[in-house]
């Protein structure tokens, strides 16, 4: 064999080895997204969803306390008393200063924080519930109705777990206002309502709160 011949030879077996290496990388690239496909969306881990949905409380918080409180101080106080929420708002001010429109954060914080965190991990696990009961294709056809079922039952898990002790506490401390002290802590205030009321007094009005936390996150 000639020194031409070996050369000719040598570059083919470079050009065969290169396509060869090239058809194995694409093969392998195809058979991974062939295996996460088949692997189905990546689920977030359940503390995730829990720490999100407790961010995201505690940012409604910060930004709609003042509304709540404004809300809660129209709605109880006796006709006449505040003539708009902007005269509500500046007597709230005027009578303890910025920090009124905060009154009872703590309790408001912990409970939109707690409910918001429960209600995302519930809708996680009712959806993940649906996809491993009645599969994927099954699930992704009925999109609208699994996310309505898993919304409503969401709501209601939020609603008895943790919406309506928690808003009770709230409540009572708003109404009472910042120059109160029978419901001047959160501690304070469950001890006195399960003292009077037993632990039922805590879950009052469970039903009605269970109804609206359902449909709100469910529509």
């Amino acid at each position: 064999m000639s020194d031409g011949d070996a050369k000719k030879r040598e570059a083919a077996q470079r050009v065969l080895a290169r396509r060869l290496s090239s058809k194995h990388a694409i093969k392998g690239i195809v058979e991974k997204k062939d295996l996460e496909k088949a692997k189905g969306p990546q689920k977030l881990a359940g503390y995730k969803h829990f720490l999100a949905g407790a961010l995201a409380g505690c940012a409604e918080v910060v930004c709609t306390m003042p509304l709540d409180v404004i809300k809660t101080k129209m709605q109880v106080a006796p006709p006449g008393t505040f003539s708009s929420p902007i005269n509500c708002a500046s007597q709230i001010v005027k009578a303890n200063g910025p920090a009124g429109l905060y009154y009872g954060m703590p309790a408001f914080m912990t409970q939109t924080a707690g409910k918001a965190a429960i209600r995302f991990t519930a809708f996680a696990k009712f959806k993940e519930l649906f996809t491993n009961s009645l599969g994927e294709e099954s699930v992704k056809k009925n999109s609208v109705m699994v996310d309505l079922a898993c919304g409503l039952m969401a709501g209601t898990a939020e609603a008895a777990v943790w919406t309506t002790p928690t808003e009770r506490i709230k409540v009572l401390r708003q109404t009472e206002g910042a120059g109160g002290s029978q419901f001047k802590t959160m501690s304070g205030a469950t001890r006195h309502i399960v003292s009077t009321q037993g632990v039922g007094g805590m879950f009052v009005g469970i039903v009605p709160t269970a109804l609206r936390q359902a449909s709100s996150v469910g529509i």
